[in-house]
Protein backbone atom coordinates (compact mmCIF):
# COMPACT_ATOMS: atom_id res chain seq x y z
CA UNK A 1 0.00 0.00 0.00
CA UNK A 2 1.32 3.36 -0.44
CA UNK A 3 -0.37 4.91 2.65
CA UNK A 4 -0.54 3.93 6.12
CA UNK A 5 -3.96 4.76 6.45
CA UNK A 6 -5.85 2.02 7.65
CA UNK A 7 -7.17 -0.21 5.39
CA UNK A 8 -10.31 -3.37 4.74
CA UNK A 9 -9.12 -5.96 3.22
CA UNK A 10 -11.00 -8.85 2.42
CA UNK A 11 -9.66 -12.52 1.29
CA UNK A 12 -11.61 -15.48 -0.21
CA UNK A 13 -10.12 -18.92 -1.25
CA UNK A 14 -12.25 -21.63 -2.38
CA UNK A 15 -9.11 -24.18 -2.86
CA UNK A 16 -8.83 -23.15 -6.26
CA UNK A 17 -9.16 -19.63 -6.70
CA UNK A 18 -7.59 -16.70 -3.89
CA UNK A 19 -9.36 -13.51 -3.97
CA UNK A 20 -8.06 -10.36 -2.32
CA UNK A 21 -10.16 -7.45 -1.86
CA UNK A 22 -8.82 -3.93 -0.77
CA UNK A 23 -10.90 -1.53 -0.04
CA UNK A 24 -13.96 -2.24 -2.41
CA UNK A 25 -14.85 -5.37 -4.14
CA UNK A 26 -13.77 -2.84 -7.75
CA UNK A 27 -9.96 -3.05 -6.02
CA UNK A 28 -8.93 -6.93 -6.19
CA UNK A 29 -6.40 -9.09 -6.93
CA UNK A 30 -7.42 -12.98 -8.10
CA UNK A 31 -4.89 -16.05 -8.32
CA UNK A 32 -5.95 -18.81 -10.12
CA UNK A 33 -4.14 -21.68 -8.70
CA UNK A 34 -3.98 -24.62 -11.31
CA UNK A 35 -3.10 -27.96 -11.46
CA UNK A 36 0.23 -26.62 -13.04
CA UNK A 37 1.29 -24.33 -10.19
CA UNK A 38 0.73 -27.27 -7.92
CA UNK A 39 2.94 -29.48 -10.15
CA UNK A 40 6.05 -27.10 -10.07
CA UNK A 41 5.81 -26.39 -6.85
CA UNK A 42 7.55 -29.99 -6.60
CA UNK A 43 10.59 -28.06 -8.42
CA UNK A 44 10.69 -24.61 -7.33
CA UNK A 45 8.79 -22.10 -4.77
CA UNK A 46 5.44 -21.16 -6.54
CA UNK A 47 5.53 -16.94 -7.58
CA UNK A 48 2.51 -15.23 -8.06
CA UNK A 49 3.85 -13.69 -10.92
CA UNK A 50 4.83 -16.63 -12.47
CA UNK A 51 0.90 -18.38 -11.90
CA UNK A 52 -0.50 -17.82 -15.79
CA UNK A 53 3.08 -19.55 -17.03
CA UNK A 54 2.34 -22.40 -14.77
CA UNK A 55 -1.13 -22.78 -16.30
CA UNK A 56 0.32 -22.76 -19.97
CA UNK A 57 2.86 -25.44 -18.90
CA UNK A 58 0.39 -27.45 -17.34
CA UNK A 59 -1.91 -27.20 -20.37
CA UNK A 60 0.92 -27.75 -22.70
CA UNK A 61 2.48 -30.93 -21.37
CA UNK A 62 -1.41 -32.50 -21.74
CA UNK A 63 -2.48 -31.29 -24.48
CA UNK A 64 0.86 -31.45 -26.79
CA UNK A 65 1.34 -35.26 -26.59
CA UNK A 66 -2.64 -35.60 -27.11
CA UNK A 67 -2.63 -33.45 -30.44
CA UNK A 68 0.02 -35.56 -31.71
CA UNK A 69 -1.61 -39.11 -30.76
CA UNK A 70 -4.58 -37.71 -33.11
CA UNK A 71 -2.35 -36.26 -34.79
CA UNK A 72 -0.61 -40.14 -35.79
CA UNK A 73 -4.15 -41.34 -36.18
CA UNK A 74 -4.97 -39.08 -38.78
CA UNK A 75 -2.03 -40.16 -41.03
CA UNK A 76 -2.85 -43.74 -40.15
CA UNK A 77 -6.42 -44.15 -40.64
CA UNK A 78 -7.31 -41.20 -42.55
CA UNK A 79 -9.97 -39.73 -39.91
CA UNK A 80 -12.72 -37.33 -41.17
CA UNK A 81 -13.16 -33.70 -39.90
CA UNK A 82 -15.94 -34.45 -37.38
CA UNK A 83 -13.77 -37.08 -36.09
CA UNK A 84 -10.64 -35.13 -35.50
CA UNK A 85 -12.47 -32.24 -33.92
CA UNK A 86 -14.51 -34.26 -31.72
CA UNK A 87 -11.12 -35.50 -30.70
CA UNK A 88 -9.90 -32.16 -30.34
CA UNK A 89 -12.82 -30.66 -28.55
CA UNK A 90 -13.89 -33.24 -26.29
CA UNK A 91 -11.02 -33.64 -24.36
CA UNK A 92 -10.92 -30.29 -23.93
CA UNK A 93 -14.36 -29.97 -22.37
CA UNK A 94 -13.76 -32.94 -20.47
CA UNK A 95 -10.47 -31.50 -18.96
CA UNK A 96 -12.30 -28.09 -17.76
CA UNK A 97 -15.33 -29.80 -16.24
CA UNK A 98 -13.16 -32.14 -14.16
CA UNK A 99 -11.73 -28.76 -12.84
CA UNK A 100 -14.59 -27.15 -12.38
CA UNK A 101 -15.98 -29.93 -10.47
CA UNK A 102 -13.12 -30.34 -8.14
CA UNK A 103 -12.28 -26.64 -7.35
CA UNK A 104 -15.94 -25.41 -7.16
CA UNK A 105 -14.61 -22.93 -9.44
CA UNK A 106 -16.68 -21.29 -12.54
CA UNK A 107 -15.83 -22.40 -16.45
CA UNK A 108 -12.81 -20.57 -17.80
CA UNK A 109 -13.28 -20.16 -21.69
CA UNK A 110 -9.62 -19.09 -21.39
CA UNK A 111 -8.89 -22.49 -20.09
CA UNK A 112 -10.60 -24.22 -22.76
CA UNK A 113 -9.26 -22.27 -25.51
CA UNK A 114 -5.52 -22.69 -24.25
CA UNK A 115 -6.01 -26.47 -24.40
CA UNK A 116 -7.92 -26.47 -27.90
CA UNK A 117 -4.61 -24.84 -28.60
CA UNK A 118 -2.61 -26.92 -27.51
CA UNK A 119 -4.17 -29.89 -29.03
CA UNK A 120 -4.64 -28.51 -32.44
CA UNK A 121 -1.55 -27.07 -32.39
CA UNK A 122 0.29 -30.36 -34.11
CA UNK A 123 -2.53 -30.73 -36.60
CA UNK A 124 -2.07 -27.12 -37.87
CA UNK A 125 1.40 -27.65 -37.73
CA UNK A 126 1.50 -30.68 -39.73
CA UNK A 127 -0.92 -28.88 -42.16
CA UNK A 128 1.38 -25.92 -42.45
CA UNK A 129 4.42 -27.89 -43.57
CA UNK A 130 2.87 -30.15 -45.30
CA UNK A 131 1.68 -27.11 -47.71
CA UNK A 132 5.24 -25.48 -48.02
CA UNK A 133 6.81 -28.94 -48.53
CA UNK A 134 4.57 -30.99 -50.98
Amino acid sequence: FSTTDPRKVAISYNGAVLRIYADSVDNSHIFEFSPGAVAFNYFSPIEATHLREYKILWYAIIFLPLGSLILCNQQIMKSNIWLISGAVLLPSLIMEIILVSVSGRDIIGENVLISIMFTAGPLALYRICRYFYD
